[in-house]
C-alpha cells in the first residue's frame, strides 16, 4: 500500500489528486499524515470514517450536477482516492447495524458510480471473502493480490484461483482486462519517510492559480453526524439524505430573505409535506437560524447579517452550490423588501392623511 499511495503523490501534485485514507487498527498508513493531497487527515476510527465516506458521496453527486451544468469547470477538478486499508476492521468497528448499512450503501454507491465523478476507491483486506467483505465487489474493475493461504481468498480477490501459489515476497497477480503475473516494489519505512518529507516541502502550484482542491472539514463532519444521529432509526436512503439536505440549503437560503417562516409558508412554497416542513423548521431552529416557537405564530428569522450565521451553516451552504456573495446577496435582499414595505407604508399614510385633509 506504501508504495501505491507513493507513486500517487510523487508523480501528481495536489492539484491533481487528492487522498482521503482510512487506516482502522493498523496505523500503517500514518507516515502520509501532513502530506498535502490529503483532503482530511488520516482517519483511524470508524465514526469519523463513515462520515468521511458519506462526504465523499455528496461530493460525488455534486461533481455529477456539475459535469452536466459546467463541463468546463468539471474538467479542472482533481481526482479523488479514497483508501481504505484494513477493510474488515472498519466493518467490524461499526457496533450499529443500520450505520453498518449506511456504510455498506455509500461504498457500494461510490464503487458503481464514483469513476464518472473522477471519485476512485482502494480497498485492502486481509483474507477476505463474500461474506466478511459485506459489500459487492463486482464493480472493482481492478483487482490485485499477494499470497494467500487459501483458495477461495483468491477468488473473493481475483475472480479466480492462483495467488494461493505465489512464493515469493512482494509478488503477486494483478487482474485488469488479463491476468498479470508482476512483482511489486519494496520501501522500507524509514526510506518512505524520507521521500515523505521531501513530497512534504515540495511546492505543487496550480496552473491558472485556483486551488479547486476536495477537503472535508471538521463543520462538515458534524454536519453529517447530526444528519446520522437523526435518521438512524428510519433507516434512511442515502439518496434520500442527499435530496434532503440539498432541499434544506435551499430553505436556509430562501429564510434569510425574510423576517419570518413558518411550516405552512415552507409547506406551501416547496410543496413538501407538514412532517418534513417541521423537520426542516427545526433544523433551523438548532443552527439559531429560526426563532422559538410562541403558539402558532411564525418563527423569527435571527441572523440579520452573514456575521450573525455559525462557521458550520456556511460550510454546509458553501458545499451545496452557495458562495459568500449568495448569502450576503440573500441578506441584502431581506432590506430591500423591507425598505419597500416601509415606503409603501409610508406612502398610504401620506394617501390617508391628505384625505382626511380634504
Amino acid at each position: 500500500m506504501w508504495v501505491l499511495i507513493l507513486s500517487l503523490v510523487l508523480l501528481k501534485s495536489a492539484a491533481k489528486v487528492n487522498l482521503l485514507i482510512i487506516d482502522i487498527g493498523a496505523n500503517d498508513l500514518t507516515p502520509f499524515e501532513g502530506i498535502p493531497h490529503l483532503s482530511h487527515t488520516v482517519i483511524g476510527d470508524a465514526e469519523t470514517a463513515v462520515r468521511a465516506l458519506v462526504a465523499l458521496a455528496e461530493e460525488m453527486e455534486r461533481r455529477k450536477n456539475l459535469e452536466i451544468s459546467n463541463p468546463s469547470e468539471f474538467g479542472l477538478l482533481p481526482r479523488i482516492v479514497a483508501v481504505i486499508d484494513e477493510f474488515q476492521s472498519l466493518i467490524t468497528g461499526i457496533g450499529d447495524k443500520q450505520m453498518l448499512k449506511l456504510l455498506i450503501e455509500t461504498i457500494s454507491n461510490l464503487l458503481r458510480r464514483g469513476r464518472h465523478a473522477k471519485i476512485f476507491l482502494v480497498i485492502a483486506a486481509h483474507n477476505p471473502t463474500t461474506q466478511n467483505m459485506k459489500i459487492d465487489l463486482g464493480p472493482i474493475v481492478a483487482r490485485m493480490s499477494f499470497r494467500v493461504r487459501k483458495r477461495n481468498y483468491s477468488e473473493t480477490i481475483l475472480g479466480e484461483s492462483g495467488a494461493e501459489h505465489l512464493r515469493s515476497r512482494g509478488e503477486m497477480l494483478l487482474i485488469t482486462d488479463d491476468l498479470q503475473h508482476i512483482q511489486g516494489a519494496y520501501i522500507s519505512l524509514s526510506e518512505l519517510k524520507r521521500v515523505l518529507q521531501n513530497v512534504k516541502l515540495r511546492s505543487f502550484p496550480n496552473p491558472d492559480g485556483k486551488v479547486r482542491k476536495f477537503e472535508i472539514t471538521e463543520g462538515d463532519l458534524q454536519r453529517i453526524g447530526s444528519g446520522i444521529d437523526d435518521d438512524l432509526g428510519n433507516k434512511p436512503a442515502t439518496t434520500k439524505r442527499t435530496i434532503d439536505e440539498k432541499l434544506l440549503a435551499r430553505i436556509v437560503m430562501w429564510s434569510l430573505k425574510d423576517e419570518t417562516i413558518s411550516c405552512n409558508l415552507v409547506c406551501d412554497t416547496f410543496e413538501v409535506g407538514w412532517k418534513r416542513a417541521k423537520g426542516f423548521l427545526e433544523k433551523l431552529y438548532r443552527w439559531e437560524i429560526a426563532g422559538e416557537l410562541y403558539e402558532k405564530r411564525p418563527r423569527a428569522i435571527l441572523p440579520v447579517c452573514i456575521e450573525d450565521l455559525s462557521p458550520n451553516v456556511i460550510d454546509f451552504l458553501e458545499h451545496h452550490g452557495y458562495t459568500l456573495d449568495n448569502i450576503q446577496e440573500a441578506f441584502e435582499s431581506r432590506e430591500r423588501i423591507q425598505e419597500d414595505t416601509e415606503e409603501c407604508v409610508k406612502d398610504h399614510s401620506e394617501d390617508r392623511e391628505e384625505g382626511d385633509a380634504e
